[in-house]
């Protein structure tokens, strides 16, 4: 069974152990020693002795296929068909793909998948699984059901509108348009440095609403919900994923993304993600984990007496040097949460070593340990959600994967940001809310907004997870939604220049999410906001905002069912 807690009682277990062993143990002096260590190296190196020392080291966990899984997983979904469930049979038939281990199971799999693409009209994931179980030896008795499928599967394809897409086309600039010195930045923008904000982002010229600031790729992301209808490499969505050959844990959209998984950071994952699992490891530590394995190429480089970044270089967002550079806010954590972060770092590096060969000498064990360890404290701070549109959801938008991206963390947060994000699959597009003067600050939300939550619990949970206190404008002035609710406020849809019907239409189009009226609306929108942003809180500025962010939200990434 799996051990869920492990990661964060084996801090525990070691005290204890050494306490047990030790009746004159003190253990506010070991953590207080611990505490003085100056480098992620030592830190690692300090409890690693100790977990080795007591075997405190969890056994391995084999990330074994079952074809008797398979068969459960692929039953279960034929009960959901068979009652109409062509949603939930889909994911337990590819939930039975991932656990497959022989051919024959997953055509079995491939097939019954196929049946419910059909049912649910998307005739060209069907017609794809179709020729996976004929790929996989599809039994030659079941053959004319399956090609019968395919025959009405291809009329039908050919006489349907195609699916709504994830997302709109992901943006990009045109080339007179590109930052010189950012590799994923407009020239509308550039990062300036003081000793208030650090490095911060500010605007080289006025920015107009509704403008493009960046458009980024992620160094790591991970998948936090839907794994199975997301490509665990790109984050697209896909209904007919297929599974990696050796884990149950990554499916990806095409063999293109699972090669260039296997590739990269997966050729070394894969072997030890079934233990870190049972281990309890969290979301954020695997992408940290990601970040170092990336990394690997790098290594010999983090020796040199400065990896900085020369700001006469291009700050790319898909080399290590950015992301190692990211501020980590390491003396500003308590002991305790530094102490724990050092025990994951030391399993994650026990089952590499353990269960793979990446490393090739004793430098690159020596890099790890200090690599991993500072991303943990890095990804920690700096990672974003990655959010999309959900039909059935009454929230704007839910999260289903994190990451880290090298150019948005230097984005400050305030809690009227005048930057929104927007999702394409993985790439995170950042567009002005409000008009930038030339010289004032980009910022960006950490997820606390004034529209949302108060001030005092904003405070809080800024100062306990950023370790600053905001004094954006919103904090200064105590800016709250309800400043809205004064006498002389119009309705919104006079200030949109509309009748109360065209309003209620509009906001009707919209909460299905329909692509056209985002494009539709999204002009006259940005004009009303200009007009009355200035006026911020009164008034309707927040709704308008509100409204054009829900327009970009349609265009980027959301479920179509």
């Amino acid at each position: 069974m799996a051990n869920f807690l492990y990661a964060q009682t084996t801090p525990l277990f070691l005290l204890s152990r050494l306490g047990s062993l030790n009746p004159h143990f003190d253990m506010s002096r070991y953590l207080e020693k611990f505490g003085r260590l100056e480098t992620n190296l030592d830190r690692v190196n300090f409890v690693y002795k100790d977990l080795r020392k007591f075997k405190l080291f969890p056994k391995s966990v084999k990330c074994g296929k079952s074809d008797a899984e398979s068969q459960g997983l692929r039953e279960r979904g034929n009960e959901a068909f068979g009652e109409g469930g062509y949603r939930l049979a889909l994911e337990r038939y590819t939930a039975s793909l991932a656990a497959a281990k022989g051919p024959g199971f997953l055509a079995l799999a491939f097939a019954n998948r196929s049946a419910c693409l059909y049912k649910l009209g998307r005739f060209q994931e069907c017609l794809t699984d179709i020729e996976r179980a004929f790929a996989n030896n599809y039994p030659e008795r079941l053959k004319p059901k399956l090609i019968e499928r395919r025959k009405n599967a291809e009329k039908l394809l050919a006489s349907s509108k195609p699916p709504q897409p994830y997302h709109e086309d992901t943006p990009e600039f045109a080339e007179f348009e590109k930052h010189p010195k950012i590799q994923c930045a407009k020239n509308c923008v550039e990062i300036k440095r003081n000793d208030e904000f650090g490095r911060h982002v500010v605007a080289t010229r006025d920015i107009t609403i509704g403008e493009i600031l960046c458009v980024e790729n992620p160094y790591a992301i991970i998948l936090t919900d839907d794994p199975l209808i997301h490509c665990a490499m790109c984050l697209e969505l896909c209904y007919n994923t297929i599974p990696c050959d050796n884990c149950l844990f990554l499916l990806f959209c095409s063999e293109e993304c699972k090669n260039k998984a296997n590739s990269t950071f997966h050729k070394y994952e894969c072997p030890i993600l079934a233990s870190l699992v049972d281990c309890g490891i969290r979301d954020t530590e695997l992408v940290a984990l990601r970040v170092a394995i990336s990394a690997r190429g790098d290594y010999e480089s983090l020796s040199s007496p400065n990896p900085n970044v020369d700001e006469e270089e291009v700050y790319c967002s898909n080399r290590y040097k950015e992301i190692h550079n990211l501020m980590p806010a390491t003396d500003k954590q308590d002991v305790n949460d530094l102490f724990e972060q050092a025990v994951t770092a030391a399993l994650m590096y026990h089952f590499l070593r353990g269960l793979t060969d990446f490393f090739n000498n004793d430098d690159m064990k020596r890099v790890f340990k200090e690599v991993v360890l500072l991303q943990i404290q890095i990804v920690d701070l700096n990672q974003r959600g990655l959010d999309e549109k959900r039909k059935l959801c009454d929230s704007e938008t839910e999260n289903f994967a994190i990451g880290i991206y090298a150019f948005t963390s230097l984005f400050n947060h305030s809690c009227c940001p005048n930057v929104e994000q927007t999702m394409y699959g993985s790439a995170m597009v950042l567009r002005s809310v409000n008009t930038i003067k030339k010289d004032q600050q980009c910022f960006i939300s950490y997820g606390l907004t004034y529209g949302h939550t108060p001030r005092v619990l904003r405070q809080k949970v800024l100062k306990e997870c950023y370790f600053f206190d905001c004094r954006c404008m919103a904090c200064r002035k105590n800016w709250h939604p309800s400043d809205d609710l004064i006498p002389f406020k119009y309705p919104l849809y006079m200030d949109l220049k509309m009748t109360a019907t065209e309003a209620m239409i509009m906001e009707m189009e919209l909460n299905c999410h329909d692509v056209s009226a985002a494009k539709k609306y999204l002009p006259h929108l940005i004009r009303q906001l200009q007009r009355c942003e200035d006026f911020e809180p009164w008034g309707n500025a927040l709704n308008l905002k509100r409204l054009i962010v829900k327009c970009y939200y349609i265009l980027g990434n959301k479920k179509v069912f």
